[in-house]
């Protein structure tokens, strides 16, 4: 049944079966007083028009203006088909649960009424007076015909805005007390006086803060629309902290969509605190029965039961448990979590869990509602930024086939999901080993990626569909290049989800902070100015947005570099020129000017030229052997098969010093094998003596690359490595 009114007033004899309506206003009005007195929200699901009604046969009336729609059926904003986007079909905002509730109305037999033909009262949620107020008055700031009154509204939220803004910028700047007659009691005194709804100091015995916990009714209301009132300047604010860690807690409403609602941040870790914070989170955030308490805790070695602190709040992730058990908890039923609500939770989870140190700090510095501390021993070891001196083999300038990457890259990520292990799960006496094996995937990261993904910041980016999707994007450009360029503009697909809409702009300016330094970005339809774009030659993140946002195709042959396209090789002599490899021998198709070279001089001089680096150059002994590659080009496939069996006896008689770059090439991803199976072992936790051994390797390892010279490591025996000299 509906639930009754405030005023006394019975729903069901607002609309009921049986009833008619004079015109259409009408009806609305009515199911807008109906929505009003139960607290349910309603939407037109299915409408069909007069035109469509006659266009089936169906003449009942005229179309005389009071009667918009032939028939009409309202749906309860939980009940209706789940959408999906996998079918092409919108994006919901609240989850569906299947709610039987509707309103079904149409014309009557007689051409003069609307007539309400069915009405199902019943719902499977409950109702939320709050929600629903912020759905209508968002519906009717939004649907403003007249300029002028929308000018009013939009007026009014940005004052509250900035309201907001101005009231945590005098919140930060009194807690850190910089002026200099005043006291830390004076200024907890100050801010309990200023604050005394909002905020709640905990200071003990000797007057230190221990604990403060910030909740603002303004804040929570705009959160939804405005998420941008909480980034703030707070670095001097959390600089004065020696924090033990942070608490967020969420409240989930009867629509599934997930609000923070309180951040805590805890200086001094115990039973009285943790007592204290759930006591000012339950007397600050009004009880709702249609809401459940969620609580995220960044504690990375807790010996309190999270669960028996905060008994009336559901703990969705704490560190004792796994990444599986956060997602069963986050699919359960019990949550009711809308699609945007899980990726709210998954976002949180995300920055608690596998962002790194220095990108969390500096996360922590920026927002206020941080969501993790990181402990004191970690922050001064992190302090000091790494960085190498030395350029590494850099195997993505090889035009060589993927298969050759494969192994390694396999182990790559074996290797990574070992770091996050030992950052989930070290005891505080582990953090030298923590650390060496933190420097030595920064080795490695750099050898395969880069620094360039670290440097990119996401873009603020608007809700807009492109011309062809991001699914049918990566597919024709997993067809095109390489493996390794794949992996790579996946990433880049990952970081931006929606372009921003320019209109008729030719360019888009993008301004982002990277360790305190200002970084500008100009980006056009075809080029981009950051760092990754000019380095590896493959559309980038700000280019993706910049196309999306501009209604342009995102799929352009011409965005990728010729070294990233599949088979294709240099001609030796001519960096600048390329030759497509024919994939049979029916394909006869090269893709080169006939004017400046012809079929001959491009039999005689074909060969590949391997990229140098710079520092560490390829042997002169190696560069000198041809490949046989211009033999098998236009080869018959039984040619081709005596001509392999040829290569394979004399490869056998080469001399050892006379290895081809091919083979140079194995031998070094080989050797990275080698290093990341080490690495691993290390990683396991191994002790006594042979963990000993391992760890001075692979510290010569690092001081040798440190020094800029290279390594090859030997196998002496089933499990340990030595160091040899410089190649």
């Amino acid at each position: 049944m509906a639930s009754s009114s405030a005023t006394g007033e019975d729903p069901e004899t607002i609309i009921y079966e049986g009833q008619k309506f004079k015109d259409f206003e009408e009806l609305e009005a009515a199911v807008f007083k109906f929505e009003y007195l139960t607290y349910h929200k309603y939407f037109k699901a299915e409408a069909r028009t007069l035109q469509s009604a006659m266009r089936k046969g169906i003449k009942r009336v005229e179309d005389n203006g009071r009667f918009k729609y032939y028939s009409c059926l309202w749906l309860c904003v939980r009940g209706g088909k789940p959408f999906c986007r996998s079918r092409g079909e919108r994006r919901s905002k609240t989850i569906r649960i299947g709610c039987p509730s509707l309103i079904r109305t149409r014309i009557s037999d007689c051409g003069k009424f609307f007539r309400v033909m069915q009405v199902v009262y019943d719902h499977n949620h409950g109702s939320c007076p709050e929600i629903y107020h912020q759905i209508t008055s968002k519906q009717i700031g939004i649907k403003h015909e007249d300029p002028q009154k929308k000018s009013k509204y939009v007026k009014k939220k940005t004052r509250l805005k900035s309201s907001a803004q101005a009231q945590l910028k005098v919140l930060l700047s009194t807690v850190v007390a910089n002026e200099a007659d005043l006291t830390l009691q004076e200024s907890v005194d100050k801010i309990s006086a200023l604050y005394a709804n909002d905020l709640t100091v905990a200071v003990d015995d000797t007057n230190n803060v221990v604990a403060l916990a910030y909740c603002n009714d303004k804040m929570r209301a705009l959160y939804e629309e405005y998420p941008e009132i909480l980034t703030i300047d707070s670095s001097n604010f959390i600089d004065s902290l020696n924090f033990t860690h942070v608490i967020l807690f969420f409240v989930v409403d009867s629509l599934g969509e997930v609000r923070p609602v309180m951040s805590a941040m805890i200086l001094k870790s115990n039973e009285t605190m943790y007592e204290w914070l759930l006591n000012e989170f339950v007397r600050q955030h009004p009880s709702s029965a249609n809401s459940t308490l969620l609580c995220l805790v960044g504690e990375p070695y807790t010996s309190i039961d999270v669960k028996q602190s905060f008994t009336q709040a559901r703990v969705l992730w704490e560190p004792s448990q796994s990444i599986q058990s956060f997602k069963t908890q986050l699919s359960c039923r019990t949550c009711h979590l809308s699609e945007t609500g899980k990726r709210t939770a998954t976002d949180h989870f995300q920055k608690l869990i596998f962002c790194p140190t220095d990108q969390m700090k500096h996360m922590i510095k920026e927002e206020f509602t941080a969501v993790l501390s990181i402990s004191e021993v970690v922050i001064t070891h992190f302090e000091e930024v790494w960085e190498p001196k030395y350029r590494l083999w850099n195997m993505s300038t090889h035009p060589y086939d993927d298969s050759q990457h494969e192994h390694v890259l396999k182990k790559m990520l074996k290797l990574k999901r070992h770091i996050k292990t030992i950052m989930t799960n070290s005891a505080p006496t582990h953090y030298s080993i923590f650390t060496r094996l933190v420097d030595l995937f920064v080795i490695l990261d750099d050898l395969y990626y880069g620094d360039v993904l670290d440097k990119l910041m996401k873009v603020n980016q608007s809700r807009y569909q492109p011309k062809t999707t991001v699914d049918e994007a990566e597919f024709k450009y997993k067809g095109l290049i390489t493996e390794f360029a794949d992996m790579y503009l996946r990433g880049q697909f990952n970081v931006f989800e929606r372009g921003i809409k320019l209109g008729e702009a030719s360019t888009m300016v993008t301004v982002s902070q990277t360790d305190e330094r200002m970084t500008k970005v100009i980006t056009s339809k075809d080029g981009c100015s950051c760092f990754a774009y000019k380095i590896m030659k493959l559309p980038c993140c700000h280019l993706l947005s910049f196309r999306i946002g501009s209604q342009m195709d995102l799929y352009d042959e011409r965005l990728v570099h010729d070294r990233w396209k599949r088979n294709n090789i240099r001609i030796h002599g001519d960096p600048e020129k390329l030759v497509r490899v024919p994939i049979t021998a029916n394909d006869d198709v090269i893709e080169q000017e006939e004017d400046e070279i012809g079929k001959d001089t491009l039999e005689e001089n074909m060969e590949i030229q391997v990229l140098e680096e710079s520092e560490h150059p390829v042997p002169d002994d190696s560069a000198a052997v041809p490949l046989g590659i211009e033999d098998e080009v236009f080869k018959t496939p039984n040619d081709l098969e005596q001509q392999e069996s040829l290569d394979e006896a004399s490869e056998k008689r080469l001399r050892p010093e006379l290895r081809s770059p091919s083979k140079a090439y194995k031998e070094r991803r080989q050797q990275i094998e080698e290093l990341c199976s080490e690495i691993c072992s290390v990683g396991s936790g191994v002790g006594g003596a042979l963990f000993t051994r391992r760890l001075t390797v692979l510290r010569e390892i690092l001081d040798a690359w440190q020094n800029g010279s290279e390594v090859c490591v030997c196998t002496t025996g089933s499990q340990t490595f030595d160091v040899c000299g410089p190649l």
